[in-house]
């Protein structure tokens, strides 16, 4: 779990954390640097190493949100996660939680083998390959630019059968530009 939510952290955020565990014994002299989007993630990580306490502290810092004074939402939603059963939610809720702002609702966490879980793979798998489509899309633009996109090289494009690679770099190319 607090693996994943490293991952999701910037490089300074991660050299902050760094910094501060090599110093666990004067955390309140620590630089936590700028004010900047405080997840729920970076919440119960802050709490993972110092404590609530000190965690609803750094949220009061650090967020663009402010803390209310009671720190109560920092420290729920670090014990939120806490309380996670990776087991039985989708990893995709699992982030989307994670990137959360700790301040205000956080994203429902989906239960594997519901409705609800079939219906975010298959947002991810459509995502996935509009994305693979749009590279490749890209990817043959580039190919026909690169042919050097002159008056030759269109009309023996035009002339080439379909399903001929340069024909298909052209068609994307003249695609692309009129969008």
């Amino acid at each position: 779990m607090l693996e994943k939510t490293w991952d999701l952290l910037s490089g300074d955020v991660k050299a902050i954390f760094l910094l501060a565990e090599s110093n666990i014994d004067a955390l309140f002299t620590a630089e936590l640097g700028p004010k900047r989007p405080f997840s729920v993630g970076e919440c119960a990580l802050w709490a993972r190493l110092t404590g609530l306490r000190f965690a609803a502290q750094v949220a009061a810092v650090v967020s663009l949100v402010e803390a209310p004074a009671s720190h109560y939402e920092a420290t729920t939603a670090a014990k939120e996660v806490m309380a996670i059963k990776y087991s039985n939610k989708t990893g995709h809720s699992i982030i989307k939680f994670l990137e959360s702002p700790f301040a205000g609702k956080h994203p429902k966490l989906i239960q594997k083998g519901t409705k609800a879980a079939a219906a975010e793979a298959a947002v991810t798998a459509a995502e996935a390959t509009a994305t693979a489509d749009l590279e490749k899309t890209k990817h043959l633009a580039a190919e026909f630019e690169a042919l050097g996109g002159g008056a030759l090289t269109m009309a023996l494009a035009q002339e080439a059968k379909s399903g001929d690679p340069l024909r298909e770099c052209w068609l994307t190319h003249e695609h692309q530009r009129g969008i």
